[in-house]
């Protein structure tokens, strides 16, 4: 038995590209489909193929990124009264190629505390609910916020949306992000069973590669391959997240007491 890649461009059929530094048609749509005993697929036509296409969509990137939660989590200890990383998570380029991530976005929820948003800078990085930093070596920089963070809203269940300043992680490297939150109010008791949950959200639908601008009006998650050799924020290799890896369950930190 072999397997058939059929490649589908955005609006006609075209040929298989493999992933290259110039290649305009790396982000191809590919569909699998089994075949039976097909000796010669170099002599196959648009003309021969027919009936139903079998199997899962993907995407052909120069690299990629995978994010999952942080080997290492910190502790909850309620009341927080203040700011304290309470989520770690990893981000890995692939071996093939550097890549830049621009956003991630992530749903928050507590039980048995409440949120209040606000929105850290860079000239007041202690203000704000939530706010990040690069973790090296099990060492937290807090002196740098690695990007801005918004919240949709407030109460006990929130969308944090994390917007990177520069963040380049090099081929087959890894970055460790620890999520600091502060001013989450008690609710009940402190021996309530309080605790916070983080989930990494994803883009469930393929959306062609376009300036960042574009991608920021409706993607969860926002990086670059790197394919255009003159990358930069209006070039047309921004992509979402849509078939990255990720770890798709939430990950709850729970007060022990």
């Amino acid at each position: 038995m072999r397997i058939l890649l059929v490649c589908l461009a955005l609006t006609t059929l075209s040929a298989c590209s493999s992933p290259s530094a110039n290649n305009s048609n790396s982000v191809n749509k590919l569909f699998a489909s089994l075949i039976g005993n097909e000796e010669d697929l170099t002599q196959l036509t648009e003309t021969e193929i027919s009936g139903e296409v079998h199997g899962s969509p993907m995407v052909i990137y120069r690299s990629q990124l995978s994010i999952q939660h942080g080997a290492n989590q910190p502790q909850l200890n309620d009341p927080v009264i203040l700011r304290k990383d309470l989520y770690r998570f990893i981000v890995t380029a692939d071996a093939a190629g550097a890549v830049e991530l621009k956003r991630l976005t992530f749903g928050v929820e507590v039980d048995g505390m409440k949120l209040i948003a606000n929105t850290p800078t860079n000239n007041s990085p202690t203000s704000g609910t939530f706010h990040v930093y690069q973790v090296s070596n099990g060492i937290i920089d807090d002196t740098n916020l690695v990007g801005e963070t918004t919240s949709s809203s407030i109460g006990n269940s929130t969308i944090v949306t994390l917007d990177f300043y520069n963040e380049t992680i090099p081929a087959g490297s890894s970055n460790e992000y620890a999520i600091y939150v502060g001013d989450l109010e008690q609710q009940g008791t402190q021996t309530d069973d309080d605790a916070i949950t983080f989930t990494i959200l994803r883009d469930n639908l393929y959306s062609a590669p376009s300036d960042i601008n574009t991608k920021k009006q409706d993607s969860k998650i926002i990086w670059s391959d790197l394919s255009d050799p003159n990358h930069s924020d209006t070039t047309q290799d921004w992509l979402n997240g849509y078939l990255l890896q990720l770890d798709s369950g939430a990950y709850s930190n729970n007060d022990p007491n």
